[in-house]
């Protein structure tokens, strides 16, 4: 199966109303890192329409485009604290679950 057949991952959230699950109907660019959300609440008696940001972090493994065509706010994410993989060797900068994750 080819990368553009495969089903694109969806992000959920939950509902600040219902905390039922909520899913992304609209976004739109703030920075390269940075995404606005707007989100709507899937259970039908609720409907909540809600806004939340998605930004990255944390870049635990490197582009592997030259740097040439990789965005700038991106190399200076990688050449700053924020490379996990700096001096670990890539899979293990990974965080393997929430207690990790809030670490």
């Amino acid at each position: 199966m080819s990368i553009e057949n495969e089903r694109q991952p969806t992000l959920r959230l939950r509902c600040p109303a219902c905390s039922g699950p909520a899913g992304v109907r609209n976004s739109q660019d703030i920075s390269p890192s940075t995404r606005k959300l707007y989100m709507q609440c899937m259970d039908t008696r609720c409907r909540c329409i809600f806004e939340s940001i998605a930004e990255t972090t944390k870049v635990f493994a490197p582009s592997m485009l030259p740097e040439s065509e990789q965005n700038a706010q991106m190399l200076r994410m990688r050449k700053g604290k924020n490379f996990a993989a700096k001096g670990k060797g890539g899979a293990e900068a990974l965080p393997n679950g929430p207690e990790d994750a809030a670490a």
